[in-house]
């Protein structure tokens, strides 16, 4: 190698070993230092403001080249101490740089970023067994989503053309425009296609809806997307107070219906919803918003109506937002409608296997997988929350 680095006073110098020429001279309050390669005898220095690299992860300097001393033996706990007692600096070690480098590529990309510390973490974890790819729920963008550890050779390609629902990280019901993948309670959200069978899923004033002994006011509170278009219903007559939309299921397949529900702020109402009569379940409210499921439910065949029953007093209310029903065991991520079924189409979110890969193992719902030891050419995302992907 014919540069060497030293540490001079409070700066980072860089010179050609063989000319003798300083090419980078500045002084530098943070280094960062690649662990692993310390421990192998040799050392990585990057200048941190800015994140200008000096060598890439190629190029490892020798350790007695990073310290202007001689005969030289360090631990990575020793070097640390060494540097900060004797140079003045702060130093980090291979996960931060590499965390670093992670970021510097998704923004220079044009991607964004959320959770960045659990990539950080995550990498911290792994980085000794140098893993093929690791894929962290972090750095997103229209078509692709980022791998932590390497560069776009080993990025995953996304493909779902159409918006799709999601809630980011401070509870907020957000749209994630086509082909940008969703990242939900720290998972990368995977689903299948999906069709919501309601024709007015927000506008309950609709004539779709049947309205029996209550009235409906629309866009009255902040609903979960934080806009003004929850609507109000008011029970206004003694009996059963009810919703209802007609023709929703085909009366024989597996159904799954959820709302968002809350007190409208008079009286204590609860819900129960009725799939064709067939299946009904009651749930108590509170001040809060709760997203109510009713999941796995086969409908009457004669009667193919969905039914929310308000149990409540004369004058008491609900706020209410987003109905949906979907042919499913289980409720998906909200598709909004007006008029029309809607359908959100499959999320399908790739990468190739790079070479050598023996063994991939994958966290899905918080629940760390068998590994595949059976290789294929492209690897796809499974449906789920995929919270890691690993390969060796």
């Amino acid at each position: 190698m014919s540069k060497r680095i030293k540490i001079v006073g409070n700066a980072l110098v860089v010179e050609d070993t063989i000319t003798g020429v300083v090419e980078f001279d500045r002084p530098s309050k943070d280094l960062w230092y690649n662990t692993k390669m310390l421990d192998d005898g040799n050392i990585l220095f990057v200048e941190r403001e800015g994140f200008d690299v000096l060598y890439s992860e190629a190029e490892y300097v020798p350790l007695s080249d990073a310290v202007d001393i001689d005969d030289v033996s360090f631990t990575s706990d020793t070097f640390r101490a060494f540097v900060r007692a004797n140079m003045g600096f702060n130093i980090a070690g291979s996960a931060a740089l590499k965390t670093n480098f992670y970021e510097s590529r998704v923004i220079a990309d044009g991607g964004t970023i959320v959770n960045l510390p659990a990539v950080k973490r995550a990498i911290k974890d792994v980085i000794r067994n140098q893993p093929s790819l690791m894929l962290i729920p972090s750095g997103v963008k229209a078509g692709k989503l980022y791998s932590a550890l390497q560069g776009t050779a080993e990025d995953f390609t996304v493909d779902r053309d159409c918006l799709a629902k999601y809630t980011d990280e401070d509870g907020i019901l957000k749209t994630a425009l086509a082909n940008v993948p969703r990242i939900e309670d720290g998972a990368i959200l995977v689903e299948p296609q999906a069709t919501n069978f309601i024709h007015y899923s927000e506008d309950f004033s609709n004539s779709a809806w049947q309205k029996v002994r209550l009235t409906v006011d629309s866009n009255v509170g902040i609903s979960p997307d934080g806009t003004q278009n929850a609507d109000l219903i008011t029970k206004t007559e003694i009996g059963s107070a009810r919703l209802r939309q007609f023709d929703v299921t085909d009366g024989s397949s597996i159904h799954s219906s959820q709302i968002w529900i809350k007190r409208g702020g008079v009286g204590n109402a609860s819900i129960r919803i009725d799939v064709g009569t067939n299946s009904s379940a009651s749930f108590p409210l509170t001040d809060q918003w709760q997203l109510i499921k009713f999941e796995n439910k086969v409908p009457n065949l004669s009667r193919t109506y969905q039914t929310i029953n308000f149990e409540a007093d004369i004058g008491d209310t609900v706020l209410i937002y987003g109905y949906q029903v979907e042919q499913a065991s289980t409720a998906s991520s909200y598709i909004p409608t007006a008029g029309v079924t809607e359908t959100r189409l499959v999320d399908n979110i790739s990468v190739p296997t790079p070479a050598g890969v023996t063994s991939i193992t994958e966290t899905i719902n918080g629940v760390e997988q068998t590994p595949i030891t059976t290789i294929p050419v492209t690897y796809s995302l499974p449906v789920g929350n995929i919270n890691k992907i690993v390969m060796q």
